[in-house]
């Protein structure tokens, strides 16, 4: 029996390209993740295990396809196809990003879905108050700890985003000169209590997390179309494997902007 041929290493600057590119994703993860880090906590915490399971084993394996990609084309130098996918390749590609996208879009639906329905149903605490956070550079926001005692006596513990306009005077005046524990009106979800807001909430002060997947999914399906279409090309230009670094593109581009935004406006 004859050995396998031994596949060719990818030039050096197509390998190099790809170490770019892993390196570029994971920059932009740590300042998507760092610049949003309290309202990720903040909304981690309100969602119920089911949900969170969900979404980093998604988002986990969107990660681990580019940090595959890094290994196999940027690091042992495994050559990807010297040319387009064509079209059964493409079809392959087109239907696994496909099927990813619809998981995306079936999480931010029932995570719109439960928490409007968690809002419609919510009750107020019989006592609560705010037990520790900060302001952000700006003085606008606050980002802070609750704790909670429901109609049955049990205590929770939880997180809010605060707005710090239209709250009582008091409240506002005592989370910007930190003075906790702070007493608050606080409504809950019965069905899963972290899920929680502070009473009466100011405007437009609550950014749920399925807002960012919905931006997710925007980016994503753009990225899809130029992938499909990059990936179609018959010449040696098209051997970038796109389709591996879309998915976590689609997310980390949005989750990157706000960061920045956030960063320029002092809301961090």
């Amino acid at each position: 029996m004859g050995l396998e041929p031994r596949l060719p290493v990818v030039p050096e600057t197509a390998a190099r390209t790809v170490r770019l590119a892993v390196l570029g994703t994971l920059g932009l993860l740590a300042v998507g993740v760092g610049g949003n880090w309290p309202w990720l906590v903040t909304e981690v915490t309100r969602l119920d295990p089911a949900h969170r399971v969900l979404i980093w084993a998604g988002e986990g394996t969107a990660l681990l396809w580019v940090l595959w990609a890094g290994l196999w084309y940027g690091v042992l130098g495994r050559p990807p196809r010297p040319t387009g996918l064509g079209r059964a390749g493409l079809v392959w590609v087109a239907v696994t990003l496909g099927v990813g996208m619809a998981a995306d879009v079936a999480t931010t639906a029932l995570s719109a879905y439960q928490e409007a329905e968690g809002k419609g149903r919510a009750v107020a605490a019989v006592r609560a108050e705010l037990t520790d956070g900060r302001t952000s550079a700006n003085g606008e926001y606050a980002y802070v700890s609750c704790r909670f005692q429901d109609r049955q006596g049990a205590w929770h513990d939880s997180r809010i985003d605060l707005q710090l306009v239209g709250h009582r005077p008091a409240l506002d005046v005592a989370v910007r000169a930190g003075q906790y524990p702070i007493p608050a009106d606080v409504t809950y979800d019965p069905e899963w209590p972290p899920r929680c807001w502070i009473a009466p909430a100011g405007f437009d002060e609550h950014q749920p997390i399925y807002l960012l997947s919905l931006c997710g999914l925007l980016f994503q399906g753009m990225l899809i179309v130029m992938a499909v279409a990059y990936r179609w090309k018959p010449d040696a230009a098209a051997w970038f494997p796109l389709e591996m670094f879309v998915p976590v593109w689609g997310l980390l581009l949005p989750l990157g902007c706000g960061a920045v935004g956030k960063a320029l406006l002092g809301e961090f």
